[in-house]
């Protein structure tokens, strides 16, 4: 099984909303494959709506090549995600056992919040909460 797609399920299985990104590594959200298998290039209905497993699938069908993000916010139950903008040493954090993803300027630190959390510019990157979403592993960055 191609492993984007396997992570887009393992995704969904911790309850948190996939989205299928462009295949080129640029963060946007796969316009075409949500038109294909959605009826709209939009990706917020997935914000009030999680695909199901079988739209993954279709996602991953229309093109093998998609990367994935998660859709942060109540559509995650509550994923909220700070995401620096510059690399991080383990000891300048403390933070209760997560999940962490390497990303290309800096770690993403997931965490679910019990109320609604909007989206934050601050010194050290975004507090990525309502109205966002993050590249995910596995997908290929620009430039790798």
């Amino acid at each position: 099984m191609n492993a984007r797609l396997a992570a887009a399920l393992d995704y969904r299985a911790r309850s948190w909303a996939p989205l299928p990104l462009d295949p080129s590594g640029n963060k946007q959200p796969h316009f075409a494959a949500l038109e294909c298998v959605h009826g709209s290039s939009s990706w917020t209905p997935l914000a009030a709506r999680p695909a199901s497993d079988p739209e993954i699938r279709a996602w991953f069908e229309h093109d093998p090549s998609a990367n994935v993000g998660i859709i942060c916010g109540q559509a995650s139950r509550g994923l909220v995600v700070a995401d620096f903008d510059r690399p991080v040493s383990a000891g300048e954090l403390q933070h209760p056992p997560t999940v962490i993803a390497e990303a290309k300027r800096g770690p993403h630190i997931y965490f679910q919040a019990p109320g609604r959390v909007d989206t934050t510019e601050t010194a050290w990157g975004e507090l990525r909460g309502e109205g966002s979403y993050v590249v995910a592993p596995p997908s290929r960055r620009v430039g790798t």
